[in-house]
């Protein structure tokens, strides 16, 4: 990927930043996003849309070497128990629902959030001499 353009959150202004610039830019995400997981019994929890977006992005990274921030992520020494996940109605909620509906939900809220301010989420990659929108 040469380039990514996109708006950015707080203004809807168009961005165009490189594919390097994009990559270190993850790896910044990568990081952000740990704040956001379940603080234990991961196996358990592979089911929150935060928790799938971080695996789904770590592994991304990983596998074609684009990681520079350490991060020890082992998904295969987590906890499958749920000793000390407190029950909640969402937690019981979650439980039911299949994930590609859990996951087409979180994608929806989003949209929605977006259209609420005005910020388009459209982008637009740029593959050397071919662009893909």
């Amino acid at each position: 990927m040469t380039s990514i353009t996109f708006n950015r959150v707080i203004d809807n202004k168009s961005v165009t930043m490189t594919g390097s610039d994009f990559w270190i830019q993850m790896n910044y995400q990568l990081v952000h996003m740990l704040d956001f997981l379940p603080t234990a019994s991961w196996l358990s929890q592979l089911d929150d849309s935060f928790m799938h977006s971080f695996v789904k992005l770590h592994r991304i990274m990983s596998e074609a070497n684009l990681t520079k921030a350490t991060v020890n992520f082992d998904l295969k020494s987590g906890e499958k128990g749920t000793d000390g996940v407190p029950v909640t109605l969402g937690g019981i909620v979650r439980g039911i629902l299949p994930n590609s509906l859990k996951l087409m939900l979180a994608g929806k809220a989003i949209k929605g959030f977006s259209a609420k301010i005005g910020h388009d989420l459209a982008f637009e990659l740029e593959f050397r001499n071919a662009s893909l929108t």
